[in-house]
């Protein structure tokens, strides 16, 4: 549904609702004195998608850190690990801060990669961690 908000003739704020596709037509019209046609994104729930890092490394042992920002403060995110739900544990560290969200896999194991979820109000972002071997180096 498309929200419609403009001057009427007699200055007043006037709203009108339009019922539309919400696979076709994701956006909100808001109309402001100003700026009469703005029109601006809804809906969506996580930022800055496209500089999310979907595919994390890890080395044994070492933690893994996957980050995503949400676009309000307040939205709730869930993780999952390959369709299950992740609770915090001394395993998995699930962070909020600001709009900032954070899965933190503590010391993983080979078990721990595989597909991660972060989901929010129906919306996910999915990330992939991969489990490297430690590279230990001597002296000769």
């Amino acid at each position: 549904m498309s929200l419609h908000r403009g001057w009427d003739q007699a200055g007043k704020c006037a709203r009108s609702a339009a019922a539309s596709n919400p696979s076709t037509d994701p956006t909100d019209q808001i109309w402001h004195a100003d700026q009469p046609h703005t029109t601006i994104q809804s809906g969506e729930v996580f930022a800055n998608k496209e500089k999310v890092q979907t595919e994390v490394k890890a080395a044994l042992k070492e933690s893994a850190t996957l980050s995503c920002e949400v676009a309000q403060a307040e939205t709730e995110v869930k993780w999952y690990k390959d369709g299950k739900l992740v609770t915090a544990s001394k395993k998995f560290k699930i962070q909020s801060e600001g709009k900032s969200r954070r899965l933190v896999v503590q010391e993983v194991e080979k078990k721990d990669a595989g597909e991660y979820t972060c989901e929010a109000a129906g919306q996910k972002l999915t990330f992939k961690v991969m489990v490297t071997a430690l590279i230990q180096c001597f002296k000769a």
